[in-house]
């Protein structure tokens, strides 16, 4: 679980824009229930972002590790969000997924490649960035 922490630094080390930061770019996104969270509102918190998808094979290890690892800062100043790019059409595999996977995480979607182009990580999953 370390190792996740740490390659969850390293990412963030890679972006420096959001790292160094006080913002990050504009995310808007439904979670599961279909209401709107932004971002934005998380302010003032370390949030850790992990964007995925359902077809993405290096997800279904880094997820449920995200997940234990978040597990660990419960009740701290950091929050973490999985947010898919899952397009529409494959919505609906989201919480079985999470469920096979043992997913605990807050879970948003409706992003896409752009959006994590936005923050920086190119346009390949899973990808995971540190903001505040």
């Amino acid at each position: 679980m370390k190792s996740l922490y740490v390659a969850v630094l390293f990412f963030a080390a890679l972006n420096p824009s959001v790292w160094a930061s006080n913002h990050a770019p504009s995310l808007t996104a439904k979670d599961l229930n279909g209401h709107m969270q932004k971002l934005s509102s998380l302010r003032g918190q370390i949030v850790v972002l992990s964007f995925w998808a359902t077809w993405c094979g290096p997800c279904q290890e880094e997820l449920p590790r995200l997940s234990k690892l978040s597990e660990g800062y419960a009740g701290k100043n950091v929050h973490f969000v999985a947010v898919s790019i899952d397009e529409p059409k494959d919505r609906a595999k989201i919480a079985p997924f999470l469920q096979k996977q043992n997913v605990t995480l807050e879970v948003w979607q409706g992003a896409n490649t752009d959006t994590l182009s936005s923050f920086g990580l190119g346009d390949i999953v899973p990808g995971t960035v540190h903001c505040r």
